[in-house]
């Protein structure tokens, strides 16, 4: 698990528990426990995320909480195989065959339109976590494969 992970979900609680002591003492905190306001908390909080996103990345977000106590590191010369052998499959049996390559090689991401906010044309790119752009270009690199540009969006 990563340390800003730990110290991110303790210091949320201290800060909390710091908030209600200093508005009126521990009888305080006892009427912060209340059922009604608990409802109201979680349900408005997962309502307003529902209507800002799609249900498909809602459950994706929800399935990625999972993330924050995984401490994966991936060896930089297998994703570098990985990508290869993914190109040679999107150019020898088309896209669709490297996505289902991608899928059963646990590469993160999809294959999706080219937003509209990188270009109005058509095309295809790879939607992947936004966390990974410093170390896709730096594959890249190592690898001296060309690309045009890695942007980072909320789609």
């Amino acid at each position: 698990m990563d340390i800003a992970s730990i110290v991110g979900m303790l210091l949320g609680v201290v800060m909390f528990v710091f908030g209600v002591l200093s508005n009126g003492g521990v009888a305080s905190l006892h009427s912060m426990w209340d059922t009604a306001s608990f409802i109201i908390t979680i349900g408005g909080s997962i309502a307003g995320t529902l209507a800002s996103f799609k249900l498909a990345d809602f459950i994706n977000g929800i399935k990625s909480i999972k993330l924050i106590f995984k401490d994966e590191v991936q060896d930089p010369a297998v994703v570098i195989k990985q990508i290869i052998s993914l190109s040679n499959t999107a150019r020898k049996e088309g896209l669709l065959a490297l996505e289902e390559a991608a899928r059963s090689a646990d590469v993160p991401g999809r294959l999706i339109p080219i937003p509209t906010q990188i270009t109005a044309g058509c095309g295809l790119a790879w939607r992947m976590p936004i966390g990974e752009k410093e170390k896709m270009k730096s594959l890249l690199t190592k690898c001296d494969l060309k690309y045009e540009n890695i942007y980072e969006l909320m789609i």
